[in-house]
């Protein structure tokens, strides 16, 4: 389950209900995918497994304070995916 998230404040993490992805626009200067990923042994083999290298668990404010993006998806746990989303909503809300 991979989802975009966008550096804008403006068009911050439009996030879906569902477990589909989220679509960036492509306006956006930096796009950065994250998912959330189990933290055992399988789920670290087929992540390597689909995307060639091991999975770097990222937090909400990590994700959100990185100025470029990346090629393959960022990990994050429910816990920090749920404050990434509660805190760019907030941010969405301050700039509107």
């Amino acid at each position: 389950m991979i989802r975009k998230v966008t550096s804008s404040l403006v068009l911050a993490l439009a996030v879906t209900t569902g477990a589909g992805p989220v679509l960036a626009t492509p306006a956006d200067p930096v796009t950065k995918a994250v998912m959330v990923c189990g933290q055992d042994q399988i789920t670290a083999r087929s992540y390597e497994r689909t995307y060639g290298e091991r999975p770097v668990f990222m937090t909400a404010r990590q994700v959100l304070e990185a100025d470029k993006g990346w090629e393959a998806p960022r990990c994050m746990s429910e816990r920090e995916y749920a404050e990434l989303v509660r805190v760019n909503d907030a941010r969405v809300r301050a700039a509107r």
